[in-house]
């Protein structure tokens, strides 16, 4: 049986390849948003998803989550659908509005906005040079999104909707560490994007059924699609939830 600090190694290994993930994640689903909506795009991959971590965890012989009170609480259900639901559209709006790669470095100050909200609210003391660090992220998260020109753009639109992005899914780091070790880090990521998935799929049959005509351009996109779901929402997101299981939000 592993020791906490046998854990702890994988832990960040998974959160750094998450990282790295969801970086290339980016691109694909900017690719497939481009050829066809945002919201096809979301619904489905969070159906995809969620139903193949559910898989997984079954082929793995972890006990069902179904069994576990959490699966059903109503935290649990609003935490899925803030952040599968709806963090995750806005995210597929944001790259209407402005480049993946754009967007691929801005959600890059996730980690420090987590540090922000330690300081902030929960009075966690760091040091100068965590500070220093989060100063320096911050000001070239601005240099990047506005080029030194402070000119309210489309691009500039979608950068701030980022940054709003990351400070809700920072504030989601502390219940995602909780739901992770009460459920499983397969079945904690599975269930949250199958409710966010339930939540958004009435809109996508009602306005967003044309995404699914076979034109070429769609069938691209829906190829980009397939690839988000693998290398995003299936192990980008089920390693993140991994790595919260054992390692401080």
């Amino acid at each position: 049986m592993l020791t906490g600090g046998d854990r702890f190694i994988p832990a960040i290994l998974a959160i750094i390849i998450a990282s790295a993930l969801s970086s290339i994640g980016w691109i694909f689903e900017g690719e497939a948003i481009n050829r066809l909506s945002p919201l096809p795009v979301v619904c489905t991959s969070l159906w995809l998803g969620g139903l193949s971590l559910l898989g997984l965890g079954y082929l793995s012989k972890r006990a069902s989550p179904f069994s576990n009170p959490a699966a059903y609480s109503s935290r649990f259900i609003a935490f899925s659908i803030i952040r599968s639901a709806i963090v995750s559209l806005l995210f597929g709006y944001c790259l209407t509005l402005t480049s993946s790669t754009k967007t691929m470095f801005l959600t890059k100050i996730e980690p420090y906005m987590v540090l922000l909200i330690q300081i902030i609210w929960l009075g966690h003391r760091t040091t100068m040079g965590h500070l220093a660090l989060l100063a320096i992220h911050m000001f070239g998260a601005v240099m990047l999104s506005t080029g030194g020109s402070f000119a309210l753009s489309v691009d500039t639109l979608g950068d701030l909707l980022i940054f709003i992005c990351v400070t809700a899914n920072a504030a989601l780091y502390f219940p995602a560490r909780r739901y992770s070790q009460e459920l499983g880090p397969m079945y904690a990521s599975g269930l949250s994007q199958l409710y966010g998935g339930a939540v958004l799929l009435p809109f996508m049959l009602a306005y967003s059924m044309s995404a699914f005509n076979p034109t070429p351009e769609h069938m691209t996109g829906w190829y980009y699609a397939l690839l988000t779901v693998v290398v995003f929402y299936i192990v980008s997101t089920g390693l993140w939830f991994f790595s919260m299981k054992d390692v401080p939000a």
